[in-house]
């Protein structure tokens, strides 16, 4: 019997990561939308955006070899520019990525710069700011997943968006995204070096 409980438990935990993975899968984009761009308004508060329009058309252009290979069937990217000393970028979940002016200064390449944005483009395609969400639910977002209903699970993600701002992902996340972001250099046939 005891060995039956630890058998189920492990199968619990060895089956966590799917369920979640499943779930953020079947969450609908508009909902995913809505809690990346409320996530980002929480930003605008208190972080000064570069709106230039040179700049942004630059950015776009550096972006776009990059862009044209990453699945666009889900997500409508925006990318954006933070005025910011510091070496970061970030992203949340329906598309919105923001690169610190400090990291595109520090650059030595363009390639450095796109290394990041296919780093953080993966975060938004892997679905790393929703999963992370789903897994703080816990037994709530597996019971949702068991019977299908993903009207309360879409509110309380939508009420849980401020919590994006402070989330830090996983080792296993980091990990992913760089991965995935290899490929996308790959694809657009830029030196992922």
């Amino acid at each position: 019997l005891i060995l039956l409980l630890i058998a189920a438990l492990a199968g619990l935990w060895l089956a966590k990561d799917p369920a979640i993975k499943s779930l953020a899968s079947k969450v609908p984009a508009e909902v995913e939308q809505k809690l990346g761009d409320t996530a980002f308004t929480q930003v605008t508060l208190s972080h000064k955006l570069i709106n230039d329009d040179a700049v942004q058309q630059q950015l776009a252009q550096l972006a776009a070899p990059l862009l044209a290979v990453v699945p666009q069937n889900r997500y409508a990217f925006k990318l954006h520019i933070i005025e910011d000393a510091s070496l970061n970028a970030f992203a949340l979940p329906g598309g919105n990525v923001a690169i610190h002016s400090g990291l595109l200064l520090a650059a030595d390449t363009p390639e450095e710069v796109l290394g990041v944005l296919a780093h953080e483009l993966s975060h938004v395609t892997q679905q790393h700011g929703l999963r992370g969400i789903i897994q703080s639910l816990g037994l709530y977002a597996l019971v949702t997943t068991l019977f299908g209903d993903a009207t309360g699970l879409a509110a309380i993600l939508a009420n849980n968006a401020p919590f994006l701002l402070s989330q830090k992902f996983s080792r296993d996340y980091e990990r992913e995204a760089d991965e995935q972001g290899f490929h996308y250099l790959e694809a657009a046939k830029l030196n992922p070096r």
